[in-house]
């Protein structure tokens, strides 16, 4: 079940038997485990796991799916997944880890600067920042046009050396967050927005 998925047209790949039993993962490749990239593309009903990173999104659908234990060795946006546009639909994205960067904020969960993040459990992913970087968004890092609705951001954390940022979410900008519940996140060190973490707008 060791594979690597490229979603560049217009296919429907759903699993007979949902994300319980149906396995796509990559311990091997430095890249994401699935990329959607057509706007009529759907993936629908697996779990993605044991990545560098889960899922990149820049059109599509992913719903119905388990993004969980994806753990990034290098800095990536979003380890679970990141968005610059598409829809995440009833998905549990669980358990991932993203590591520092020197200038940029590391994001566990989903990074979203575009698109939806919807009706979806986010939870106990971890934003990790060392000496140089900064942790930010263990669970979400939304930024740009992204909405995100309808959405749990449960035991997520943001964890710096000497500072961190939203331990369940980094909201930035023009970014729209309705109806989520986000409960139960932390910032173990130093310091903003253990549940919810404000840049601008």
């Amino acid at each position: 079940d060791n594979a690597y998925i490229n979603l560049n047209r217009a296919l429907s790949v759903v699993s007979e038997e949902g994300p319980a039993t149906t396995i796509v993962r990559d311990p091997f490749t430095s890249d994401r485990v699935v990329k959607i990239l057509h706007p009529n593309a759907v993936f629908s009903g697996f779990t993605v796991r044991d990545g560098h990173a889960g899922v990149y999104m820049e059109a599509g659908l992913l719903t119905n799916c388990w993004v969980v234990r994806n753990a990034a060795r290098t800095f990536v946006h979003g380890v679970g997944a990141y968005l610059t546009s598409g829809t995440v639909a009833r998905c549990l994205v669980a358990w991932n880890v993203g590591v520092d960067h020197p200038t940029i904020a590391a994001c566990g969960g989903v990074m979203i600067g575009a698109g939806l993040l919807t009706d979806s459990i986010i939870c106990s992913n971890s934003a990790f920042g060392g000496l140089n970087g900064v942790a930010g968004g263990g669970g979400v890092y939304a930024f740009g046009s992204a909405t995100v609705r309808n959405c749990l951001v449960v035991s997520n954390q943001s964890k710096h050396v000497t500072a961190g940022h939203g331990g369940g979410m980094v909201v930035q900008d023009n970014a729209v967050v309705e109806n989520c519940t986000v409960v139960s996140n932390v910032c173990p060190t130093n310091m903003n927005g253990g549940g919810v973490y404000k840049i601008g707008g």
